[in-house]
C-alpha cells in the first residue's frame, strides 16, 4: 500500500505536543525526534521505488515494435537493459528479485547461451493460455480421424476373429492392446494446467533439469499456488501422476513447443512461436556490426546509422542499437557532433 504522509506528519505533531512538557532539553529532542522522522519517511518513499532495471525495462516494453513477427506480448532483451543501466551488477540483481517475486520471467535465447530474454509473467501466462487453445482446435480435428481408424480396425479384429481360430496368445496379445487402448491419458489442457502450477511454480530458472521436471509433475500442485482460471477447471489438486503420465506431459510439452530438450538431462523453457522473431534479432544484430565495421576507423555516428533502414529485420534499428551497445559488441561514445559508435574487434 502505498506511504500516506499526511499520517506520518499528524504522528509527528502528537508525538511533539507529548514532549513539549518535559521540561529542560525538550526542544532538543524534539528536533533529533523529527530528523529521526524525516529519516524514516525518505526511507520508506525509497523503498517505494522501483527499481532502476524495472524501470527501463517498462520503458523497452512500451517502444516495442509493433510488427507481426514480434507477436503480441512484449519480449525485452537483458542487453538492452544493460545499454540504458550501466551497472550490470545491479541490473543482475535487481531482475533476480524480480523473478523471485514471480513478476517477470528469463528465458535463453535458443542457440546462443550468453542471450537472455525478459517477459511479464502474466504476458507468459495468456501465451501459454494460447497455445493451448490453438492445441486443442488441433486435436478436435485429429479426434474424428483417430474414431474412424479405430472403427475400422474393430471391424477388421471382428472378421479376423470369425474367420479364422485364435489361439491363446493372440488373444492375450489383443486383451493387452484393448488395456492400453482403455487406459485412461492425460489430455492437453490437464498436461498444461498441471504444467502452470506444479512446474512454473516452482522453477524460476531459465532452465529446469529433466530430474526436477518429472518430480514436479509427479507430485501434487502447492495449495497456495495461484493459477489462472484458463487451467484451473482442470487441475486436480490432490492427485499425484505415474511415470507413464509424466512421459506423456514431457511428449506433449515439447511437441507444443513449450519446453526444448537442451540435452540428455535438462530442457529450456522456451516461447512458442517466436522462432522467426529471434531469427530477426540475430539477423539484425549482424548487419548492424557489418554496417559500422565496413566505416572508416570502424566508426559512425549515431544520427546517421538511424537513417539506414535494415534489409534483414523489421524491428528497427533502435531495438537492434540498443542490443549492440548493451551486448558489448559497440560502445558509444560522446562527441561534439554527437553519440559516436565504435566497433570492437575481437
Amino acid at each position: 500500500a502505498p506511504y500516506d504522509r499526511a499520517i506520518l506528519r499528524s504522528l509527528r505533531m502528537l508525538k511533539r505536543r507529548r514532549r513539549s512538557g518535559n521540561g529542560e532539553g525538550s526542544a532538543r529532542k524534539a528536533e533529533d525526534d523529527e530528523k529521526e522522522d524525516d529519516e524514516e519517511e525518505n526511507r520508506l518513499i525509497l523503498s517505494e521505488l522501483p527499481d532502476d532495471a524495472m524501470v527501463a525495462f517498462e520503458l523497452l516494453r512500451q517502444q516495442y515494435p509493433k510488427c507481426p513477427v514480434a507477436g503480441a506480448y512484449p519480449v525485452v532483451l537483458v542487453s538492452q537493459i544493460y545499454s540504458i543501466v550501466k551497472s550490470r551488477t545491479e541490473v543482475d540483481r535487481q531482475l533476480d528479485n524480480a523473478v523471485k517475486k514471480r513478476d517477470i520471467r528469463t528465458f535463453k535465447l535458443i542457440g546462443y547461451a550468453n542471450d537472455e530474454l525478459i517477459m511479464k509473467t502474466p504476458d507468459y501466462l495468456r501465451l501459454l493460455q494460447e497455445v493451448l487453445t490453438f492445441r486443442k482446435k488441433a486435436s478436435r480435428s485429429r479426434c474424428t480421424e483417430s474414431r474412424e481408424e479405430k472403427q475400422i480396425d474393430t471391424a477388421f479384429r471382428i472378421a479376423d476373429q470369425l474367420c479364422s481360430q485364435g489361439s491363446t496368445k493372440r488373444k492375450k496379445i489383443e486383451a493387452k492392446n484393448d488395456e492400453e487402448l482403455n487406459r485412461p491419458k492425460r489430455g492437453v489442457e490437464e498436461v498444461f494446467s498441471r504444467f502452470v502450477a506444479c512446474v512454473i511454480s516452482r522453477c524460476h530458472h531459465p532452465t529446469i533439469m529433466q530430474s526436477d521436471l518429472q518430480d514436479f509433475l509427479k507430485l501434487a500442485p502447492p495449495e497456495l499456488v495461484d493459477v489462472p482460471d484458463a487451467f484451473r477447471s482442470s487441475l486436480r489438486s490432490s492427485e499425484t501422476w505415474s511415470d507413464e503420465d509424466v512421459k506423456v506431459a514431457q511428449r506433449i510439452l515439447t511437441d507444443c513447443g513449450v519446453l526444448v530438450q537442451r540435452d540428455n538431462l535438462s530442457f529450456i523453457f522456451a516461447l512458442p512461436g517466436m522462432g522467426p522473431f529471434f531469427n530477426e534479432i540475430m539477423q539484425g544484430r549482424r548487419e548492424i556490426l557489418n554496417v559500422i565495421s565496413k566505416r572508416r576507423f570502424s566508426e559512425m555516428l549515431v544520427r546517421e546509422i538511424e537513417k539506414i533502414r535494415l534489409r534483414f529485420s523489421t524491428l528497427g534499428m533502435r531495438f537492434h542499437l540498443r542490443d549492440v551497445i548493451g551486448h558489448g559488441n559497440i560502445e558509444i561514445c560522446e562527441t561534439t557532433t554527437g553519440p559516436l559508435l565504435k566497433f570492437h574487434h575481437f
